[in-house]
């Protein structure tokens, strides 16, 4: 391997050849020198690397170790700063110097910098398997932020609090009742460390759910959950019985109370990640509570837990608005006037149900008849009701709005830059995120996925209407195009799996100009 001027080698930094006092690893000035640098080559009996820093869209530093091998690039997730200890990197360079590679491969043209690639990275502690392209972004680490019209349910705090002497809370309901947001405002309220989790797709394979739940806790635990991460490095991944036994000794040894939040537990249907939870519930040490988010029942024990006292329960009839918190809703939109006249009818109509209400309310603020739009929605079949309001709510937005959101609704989770990759856009990354935080105070179903207003997602219920509209609107090979410029900006930021699905997404992958 090249040596670059800045090198570790035996325990000490050197930074020129002729370095005559070198940085001790470990020490204080070790950890203030990676602080002000953004590479070194590591070299060591056992192997050697190079070791790069990314600066996180979301938060703080990061540091990878990358090698070449046979061709690949590989690399292996190092974590921050303080903690790249001598043995950290020791266990990094043994690891590339084993028969089997544990670090994800980076397969990007040699020609682009390995510095930009480094944007988005999971755990300190996890190094990702060759075989799944998985490329953990870090929101979904984190507790979406919460809008300005947020609406306090005590009632319903006081609920969740009373099931923290139990294992299990689990908040059951459909789409846009509310239940993320109200986990978030409960977990703001109670001085626990919350690990949270927000599910998706990928995590419906236990390997991958394994990795994302540790990356997770050692979110908020950096110096905890060792065991398993080691483990999850080895050749084979363990056998079930191996991962309930490190996660409960690794949970066991938690030094305070702690909620995990598990959010969308909808998407997992593998029946080995519901028997890990099973079996990790039975062996749920007293200072970790359990929470689980879903839109339907999970494949677990829940009649079971309940009468061995172990599960809590709230179910969509406790998540609907009552008439206060209706009225209390409206007020912020209409005018406690307009609030109070109306509050009845459309609680009546909408049954409390929270994501509808939002919806009625942007009609209702440009509606020139209420009375009149009031009666029409009266008259909507219940299975047309959210696409009727969607519509009502975009007919009143201009066109460019309207065009970017539809076309938006393609994706997952979007950022500035990425709006402005698919648009084909000529505005700049500010001129895109003005827009975007506009969007969000307009609470036109913008949902912030950090709290430094990065990335977002639309509403489920509003997303699956937008995406209609884009199948009606647009033909198939402007699909292609649209899906071809994510795929190029996703591999830009080194983000595999999601380049390599929208590379897949239309009839002619990577036939289209990425624009």
């Amino acid at each position: 391997m090249h040596r670059t001027s800045l090198r570790v080698e035996g325990g000490r930094l050197y930074q020129s050849e002729t370095e005559s006092n070198p940085i001790v690893v470990g020490t204080p000035a070790w950890y203030d020198w990676l602080e002000d640098h953004t590479a070194f080559s590591f070299v060591d009996s056992v192997g050697s690397f190079t070791a790069h820093k990314s600066v996180l869209p979301t938060r703080g530093s990061y540091w990878k170790a990358y090698r070449r091998r046979q061709g690949k690039l590989y690399h292996i997730h190092l974590g921050h700063s303080h903690t790249l200890t001598l043995e950290r990197l020791q266990a990094a360079a043994q690891a590339f110097a084993g028969e089997h590679v544990p670090g994800e491969q980076a397969s990007v043209p040699s020609r682009q910098p390995v510095a930009s690639r480094l944007t988005i990275a999971p755990s300190p502690r996890i190094a990702l398997d060759v075989d799944h392209y998985t490329s953990l972004i870090q929101t979904k680490l984190y507790r979406p932020r919460m809008g300005s019209d947020l609406i306090p349910r005590p009632r319903l705090l006081e609920r969740l609090n009373a099931g923290l002497g139990g294992k299990v809370t689990l908040v059951c309901a459909p789409a846009g009742f509310g239940k993320t947001t109200l986990l978030v405002t409960w977990v703001e309220t109670i001085d626990r460390p919350t690990a949270w989790l927000s599910l998706d797709e990928h995590d419906d394979d236990l390997a991958i759910f394994v990795r994302s739940l540790t990356a997770a806790l050692q979110s908020v635990f950096p110096d905890a959950f060792g065991a398993t991460a080691s483990l999850l490095q080895a050749t084979r991944f363990p056998a079930l019985d191996s991962l309930v036994a490190l996660f409960s000794n690794d949970l066991a040894d938690v030094p305070e109370d702690l909620l995990l939040v598990l959010d969308d537990y909808h998407r997992i249907h593998t029946s080995e990640v519901h028997s890990l939870l099973e079996l990790l519930v039975k062996h749920l040490p007293a200072q970790v509570h359990l929470v689980l988010s879903s839109r339907s029942d999970p494949q677990l024990p829940l009649a079971r837990w309940q009468a061995q006292g172990h599960l809590h329960e709230l179910r969509g009839t406790d998540l609907r608005f009552t008439l206060e918190e209706t009225e209390a809703f409206l007020a912020r939109a209409l005018g406690s006037v307009t609030a109070h006249e109306i509050a009845g009818a459309l609680e009546e109509r909408t049954e409390g149900w929270i994501a509808m209400l939002r919806l009625a309310a942007l009609s209702l603020r440009n509606a020139p008849d209420q009375a009149a739009f009031l009666e029409r929605l009266g008259h909507s079949p219940e299975r047309t009701i959210s696409r009727y309001l969607v519509e009502e709510v975009l007919s009143q937005q201009a066109p460019a709005v309207q065009e970017l959101v539809v076309r938006m609704s393609m994706l997952e989770q979007f950022c500035a830059g990425l709006c402005r990759a698919v648009m084909g856009s000529d505005a700049s990354n500010a001129q895109v995120q003005a827009t975007l935080e506009w969007l969000e105070r307009s609470n036109l179903f913008l949902v912030p996925l950090d709290e430094r207003q990065g990335w977002y997602r639309f509403h489920h219920l509003f997303q699956g209407v937008l995406q209609q509209r884009l199948q009606q609107r647009l033909s198939q090979e402007e699909l292609t195009l649209l899906h071809s410029r994510a795929s190029a900006w996703y591999a830009g930021q080194g983000l595999l799996e999601e380049a390599l699905e929208h590379a897949l997404a239309g009839p002619v992958a990577g036939g289209a100009d990425p624009g």
